[in-house]
C-alpha cells in the first residue's frame, strides 16, 4: 500500500531513510524501514471515544489545567448541559441532529449482530432516558412505523404509551443511517406522566360517547344509527382510553378519545375526562381547503387520456394501476341516506367533465409522487384513492374541497374545483401527510399540514398560485400571501381558538409555505420538492410539530440530500429566516489584531537520535540559559501537532511517546498525566483555553472536542469530504494537523483521504479543511491542485485568520519539489488565489521541508528542514513582508529540532506558587541559590503523606543524583545538592509523587 508524503513528513522527517516508491493516482512514499510508523496509521478501526470518556477527560483538564478556582468541581451532568431544541412546556427534545447525538451516550448506536432497527433506536433512548425524560422507554414507546428509504436509512416512529394506554398523538422518531447508527431524532411528546392511575376510570365508554354526542349536537347534525353505514364503512361512534395532554399547560389527564362522523366531510375527535366526564377538547379532524375565487380556462377543454376499468361489459372510472376510483354524490347529502356511486359507462364515454378532470388530475398527482419521489400512492403502498364528486352540504353545493381521511377526497360544486390541478394535488398531499408524519389538524401542526399541501401542489402545478384556473381566479399566492390577506412572516402570526378554523390553520399556513416558496425560487423546484418530501418520508416532523420543527426538519433533510456545507442548506436557513428573522450583516474581510505582548518563546522537539525531547527556547538562542527542558517525558512525533499552548503561554498540553495526554504549567514545570489510555495523536487548544480539539491514533475519521468549561458538552465530530454540489463523501481516514482560528469557533486541519479501488492500489490524497465546530459543517480550503500535488500541515497567521501557511509537495513527471506556501483565504471568494512559494527545494520523492508556523507578530515563519547529511532536523526562520506572504531576506538557522510552536509568555523562570492546582499533593520551589557553584538547596512541601522521589538529571535525561526516595509525612522539606563533580550547564530536578510530577531547571556555573 502506498503512503502519502505528508504522513511520512509527520512520522519520518526525524531520521535518515531509505526510499521506496509506489505510484497510484497520486504519488506516495512508503515509510523508511527501521523507523517508527505512525501508530494506528491506515487502520480501519472505527472505535470512537464515547461521550462519557470525553467528558471525564475534559473534566480532568478543567480541574488540573485551568486556573485555580475551577479545580475540585464535580463532573457536569451531561444531560443537563446538552443544548438542544426543547418543547417549551415540558423540556423534552423536539429535534436532535448528528452533532448533538455524537456526544450523547451511544447505547446500541453501533450495529450489533441480530439487533433490529427498532431495538437499536430503543436502546439509544433507554441509555439517554435522562435526556428524553422517560423513566422506562422500552415500555413507554411502541413502534408505530418503520421506514427504510432508498439511501438505506431507517426512520422508526414510536407512539408514546403509559402503562399500556396511548398518550394521544405523542410521537418520537429516531433516524438511523445506513450503518444503523442514530443520526437524528424528532418528536413532540411528554415526559413520563405522573399521578395517573389508568385503572381508575369512573366514567365508562358509553357515558363518554353520550357526552361527546351531546357536545356535538350543538355544532352539527349528528347521524342517527340507521345512517351510520352510509359513510364508507362507518359503523358509529367509537372510543378509546388515552392520556390527553393539554397543549397550553402540558398537564396530562386520563381521557376517552371519541370519534364521531356526522357526515363524510366531518370526523370529530372529542376528548372526555375519564374521571369527571368534562369535555376537554373537540375538533374536526377531516382536512379541507377553502377556495374562494377563480378566473381561468377550463382545463377540461383539452382531451385527456384516462385509465378506466372494464368489468363484465361495463366501464368504470377506475384507474386500476394507481387505484384511483371516482364516484358521484349525485348532488345529495352523503351522510344521510345515500352513498357515492361509481362512475360507469356502457360505451366508454364520459360526459361529466368535472369527474374527468378529477380523475385525470389525480393521476397526474399520483405520477408526480411516483416519478419524482418514488412514492407509490398516498400511503406508499398503492392504496386506494377515492374521489367523490358533487358533494353537497345541507342541500347546497359545497363551496369546498377536502381530504376526509382513509383515502377519501371530496369536491363540492360551488366552484369547479377539480378543474384546478393544484387543488386536487393539495387534497391528495393531505393524504401523504397523514400517512407519513400525521400532523394534527389544529393550531400550528394543522397550519403546517395546510402549508405542505400547498407547497407540493405548487410542485405538481408549477407556479406559486393556488387555484389560478378556477373561474374567480387564484385563492392563494405562496410568494405574496398578503395579496389575499394572509401573513408573509411571523410578525403577522395570530393565535385563534380551536373553534375558529381549527386554530387558524388556513391563516397562519402562509408563513411556512412562503418559506418553501422562497426556497424554490432560490434553488429550484425539484430540489425544494425533494427536501420537503424527505421531511415527510423520513418522519422529521411529529404530529404536534410546530413551525420551528419545520425549520429544523428542513435543514436536516437538505443536509441529508446535499451536505451540511451545501448551498442548499444555506438557502433553507435563509428562506426560513426571511419569514421570521432578519438577515445578518455581510461578512467583512478580517483585519489584523494587535500581537500579544510578552516574551516570545518557541516550543519544539529535539528529535536527535529519536530522543524526542521537549524544549523551550527564546527567539534567539545564544547561551545555555536561553533554552530549557521542562520535562523528561518524551514527545510523540508521529503527528504534525503533538504540542499545543494556551494563548497566554501559561499552559502546554502534549502527547507523550506512549500516546498519553499530559499537561505542563510553563511557569513551574509542574507536569500532570491527564489520560493514560495511549491513544492520542494531534492537539489544538482554543485561544481562550476552554476547548481542546484532538485526534486519536485510531484513524477513526473523527475530531474530538473536549469542552473544559462544560465537560458534558464534549463530543465527537465525524469528518466528511465536502464535494461539489454539497455532496458528502466519506473518504476521510483521519485529520492530522489541527489549529483553531482566533475566534475559537473553527478548526483548521488537513485530512488524509483514501478511496479503495477494486483490484488495485487505493487512491490517496491530502487536503486542507475548516470545521465549524458548533454546526459540524466542513468547508474545503482552496489550495493548489493538480496531478501529483498535495498540501498539508496548515497553520494560521497569529494576527489575522485571513492567511495560512502550509506544506506543498509536487511530483511532475518524476521531478519533485517541496515548498512552504502562504495562502490568502479571503481572496478565495473571488476565485483569485494568491500563492507564494516561501521556500522551495528539490527534495526527491520524500518531503524534507515543512511544518511552518507564524511568529506572534506574523513577521517571521519558522519551519523545519531535514538533512540527509546530518540525519536530523534543523529549525529555520525566515522574515516576511507586511503582506504575510512574501519572503524578505534569507533564512537563518535557529536550533536543531522539529514541530515548532511559537507563542508569547513572561519570564519562564519566575515562580508563582499560587498557581499550583489544589489537587496536586505537593509544591516544588526554585532552588537557591541559582545559578550555583557547587552547592544549592531545594525546598518542597507535601500536602499529603506519601512516597516521594526527588531526582536530578542532565539535559540528556540521564540521572546524576537521587536526593529523596521514600515515604514522607506531610510537611515542609529542604535538601541540599552538590554538583562539584559535574560540568557547568543546565540541570533539571524532578519531584515525583504517585502520578504527579513537577520539573524545574537550575544552572551551575563554575
Amino acid at each position: 500500500m502506498s503512503k502519502s508524503p505528508f504522513r511520512q513528513a509527520a512520522a519520518f522527517l526525524f531520521a535518515a531513510f531509505t526510499i521506496l516508491m509506489v505510484f497510484s493516482h497520486l504519488s506516495g512514499a512508503i515509510p523508511p524501514t527501521g523507523h517508527p510508523v505512525k501508530k494506528g496509521a491506515f487502520s480501519t478501526s472505527q472505535q470512537r471515544l464515547d461521550a462519557q470518556k470525553l467528558a471525564d477527560i475534559a473534566q480532568k483538564l478543567k480541574q488540573s489545567f485551568l486556573p485555580s478556582g475551577s479545580a475540585g468541581k464535580t463532573a457536569v451532568n451531561q444531560s443537563s448541559q446538552l443544548d438542544f431544541p426543547k418543547d417549551a412546556n415540558n423540556g423534552t427534545p423536539i429535534f436532535l441532529d448528528r452533532e448533538l447525538i455524537s456526544h450523547m451516550h451511544p447505547g446500541a448506536a453501533k450495529k450489533q449482530a441480530g439487533a433490529s432497527p427498532e431495538g437499536i433506536a430503543l436502546d439509544f433512548i433507554q441509555t439517554n432516558r435522562e435526556i428524553f425524560k422517560l423513566n422506562n422507554p422500552q415500555e413507554e414507546l411502541k413502534t408505530f412505523s418503520l421506514t427504510q428509504t432508498e439511501d438505506g436509512f431507517y426512520h422508526i416512529s414510536f407512539n408514546q404509551v403509559y402503562e399500556g394506554v396511548t398518550v394521544w398523538e405523542h410521537r418520537l422518531v429516531v433516524h438511523l443511517d445506513r450503518d444503523q447508527i442514530p443520526y437524528a431524532m424528532n418528536g413532540r411528546y411528554s415526559p413520563t406522566p405522573q399521578g395517573i392511575d389508568v385503572h381508575d376510570v369512573p366514567v365508562n365508554m358509553a357515558r363518554a360517547i353520550e357526552e361527546a354526542l351531546l357536545e356535538l349536537s350543538s355544532r352539527t347534525t349528528v347521524l342517527p344509527p340507521e345512517g351510520w353505514g352510509k359513510i364508507l364503512g362507518y359503523t358509529g361512534p367509537s372510543a378509546q382510553l388515552v392520556i390527553w395532554v393539554d397543549d397550553a399547560t402540558g398537564q396530562s389527564l386520563l381521557a376517552w378519545q371519541v370519534t364521531i362522523r356526522p357526515s363524510l366531510r366531518e370526523r370529530w375527535f372529542t376528548f372526555v375526562d375519564a374521571r369527571t366526564g368534562k369535555i376537554l377538547e373537540s375538533y374536526n379532524a377531516a382536512t379541507s381547503s377553502t377556495p374562494s375565487t377563480a378566473n381561468a380556462v377550463d382545463a377540461l377543454g383539452k382531451t385527456r387520456t384516462l385509465n378506466v376499468t372494464l368489468d363484465q361489459g361495463v366501464y368504470y372510472l377506475e384507474d386500476s394501476t394507481a387505484k384511483i376510483q371516482t364516484y358521484s354524490a349525485n348532488g345529495k347529502v352523503i351522510s344521510a341516506t345515500t352513498q357515492p356511486v361509481p362512475y360507469s359507462s356502457t360505451d366508454n364515454t364520459w360526459t361529466d367533465s368535472l369527474a374527468v378532470s378529477a380523475h385525470a388530475n389525480a393521476r397526474v398527482t399520483y405520477d408526480f409522487y411516483l416519478t419524482k419521489e418514488n412514492r407509490n400512492g398516498l400511503d406508499a403502498k398503492n392504496g386506494e384513492i377515492h374521489l367523490i364528486m358533487h358533494y353537497t352540504d345541507n342541500g347546497q353545493p359545497l363551496d369546498n374541497a377536502f381530504w376526509a381521511g382513509g383515502g377519501v377526497l371530496a369536491f363540492g360544486d360551488a366552484e369547479p374545483f377539480t378543474r384546478a390541478q393544484d387543488v386536487v394535488a393539495h387534497e391528495m398531499t393531505h393524504g401523504v401527510v397523514e400517512y407519513t408524519v400525521g400532523l394534527n389538524y389544529k393550531n400550528q401542526p394543522g397550519a403546517l399540514n395546510e402549508a405542505i399541501a400547498d407547497v407540493m401542489a405548487c410542485m405538481v402545478d408549477p407556479n406559486w398560485q393556488v387555484g389560478e384556473t378556477l373561474p374567480k381566479g387564484p385563492i392563494r399566492d405562496l410568494l405574496n400571501p398578503s395579496k389575499y390577506n394572509m401573513p408573509a412572516d411571523m410578525s403577522g402570526y395570530k393565535t385563534f381558538p380551536l373553534s375558529q378554523d381549527e386554530g387558524g390553520v388556513h391563516y397562519n399556513m402562509s408563513i411556512p409555505s412562503r418559506a418553501w416558496a422562497l426556497l424554490g425560487e432560490s434553488i429550484g423546484r425539484d430540489k425544494t420538492a425533494n427536501i420537503l418530501y424527505r421531511v415527510l418520508n423520513s418522519r422529521y416532523l411529529a404530529p404536534e410539530a410546530q413551525f420551528t420543527d419545520m425549520r429544523l426538519a428542513a435543514v436536516q433533510s437538505a443536509t441529508d440530500l446535499f451536505g451540511a456545507a451545501s448551498n442548499e442548506v444555506s438557502a433553507v436557513k435563509q428562506s426560513f429566516t426571511q419569514v421570521g428573522i432578519l438577515d445578518a450583516a455581510p461578512t467583512q474581510p478580517p483585519v489584523d489584531t494587535t500581537p500579544i505582548a510578552g516574551n516570545n518563546i518557541i516550543a519544539f522537539v529535539d528529535d536527535y537520535q529519536n530522543l524526542n525531547n521537549l524544549l523551550l527556547g527564546k527567539t534567539v538562542i545564544q547561551t545555555a540559559p536561553d533554552i530549557s527542558r521542562p520535562t523528561l517525558t518524551m514527545v510523540y512525533t508521529g503527528t504534525a501537532s503533538p504540542l499545543t499552548v494556551s494563548s497566554d503561554g501559561s499552559k502546554l498540553i502534549f502527547v507523550d511517546s506512549s500516546n498519553n495526554l499530559r499537561m505542563i504549567k510553563i511557569d513551574t514545570y509542574q507536569e500532570l498525566l491527564i489520560d493514560s489510555t495511549g491513544q492520542w495523536s494531534s492537539l489544538a487548544l482554543s485561544p481562550d483555553g476552554n476547548t481542546l480539539a484532538a485526534t486519536t491514533v485510531n484513524s477513526d475519521s473523527t475530531i474530538y472536542i473536549l469542552d473544559l468549561n462544560n465537560p458534558g458538552k464534549s463530543r465527537a465530530i465525524l469528518l466528511y469530504t465536502p464535494g461539489t454540489e454539497g455532496i458528502k463523501n466519506y473518504t476521510t481516514v483521519e485529520a492530522d494537523k489541527l489549529e483553531w482560528d482566533s475566534t475559537g469557533t473553527q478548526v483548521l486541519y488537513d485530512a488524509f483521504h483514501q478511496i479503495p479501488v477494486t483490484g488495485g492500489n487505493p487512491l490517496e490524497f491530502w487536503d486542507i479543511n475548516i470545521l465549524d465546530v458548533k454546526s459540524g459543517i466542513i468547508a474545503r480550503v482552496n489550495t493548489p491542485t493538480g496531478s501529483g500535488t498535495q498540501v498539508g500541515n496548515p497553520s494560521y497567521a497569529q494576527t489575522n485568520d485571513r492567511y495560512i501557511v502550509c506544506d506543498m509537495f509536487q511530483n511532475t513527471a518524476g521531478k519533485y519539489s517541496n515548498s512552504i506556501t502562504a495562502i490568502d483565504l479571503y481572496l478565495q471568494t473571488t476565485s483569485t488565489l494568491h500563492v507564494n512559494g516561501v521556500v522551495s527545494t528539490s527534495s526527491g520523492p520524500f518531503p524534507n521541508l515543512g511544518f511552518a508556523r507564524y511568529s506572534p507578530d506574523d513577521k517571521t515563519v519558522i519551519y523545519q528542514r531535514y538533512s540527509q547529511t546530518t540525519g536530523y532536523n534543523t529549525l529555520y526562520k525566515l522574515s516576511l513582508k507586511d503582506d504575510k506572504m512574501t519572503p524578505s531576506g534569507t533564512e537563518t538557522s535557529y536550533h536543531r529540532g522539529s514541530l515548532p510552536v511559537w507563542f508569547v509568555r513572561g519570564n519562564i523562570t519566575s515562580v508563582d506558587e499560587t498557581t499550583i492546582a489544589s489537587p496536586v499533593p505537593f509544591a516544588l520551589r526554585q532552588n537557591y541559590p541559582n545559578p550555583f557553584n557547587p552547592g544549592t538547596s531545594i525546598a518542597y512541601t507535601l500536602y499529603k503523606p506519601g512516597k516521594v522521589t526527588l531526582t536530578v538529571f542532565n539535559l540528556l535525561g540521564q540521572a546524576v543524583g537521587t536526593l529523596v526516595d521514600g515515604y514522607k509525612a506531610a510537611g515542609e522539606y529542604r535538601v541540599n545538592f552538590n554538583g562539584l563533580s559535574l560540568a557547568s550547564g543546565i540541570y533539571l530536578y524532578r519531584l515525583q509523587y504517585g502520578k504527579f510530577s513537577e520539573t524545574r531547571q537550575m544552572l551551575m556555573v563554575k
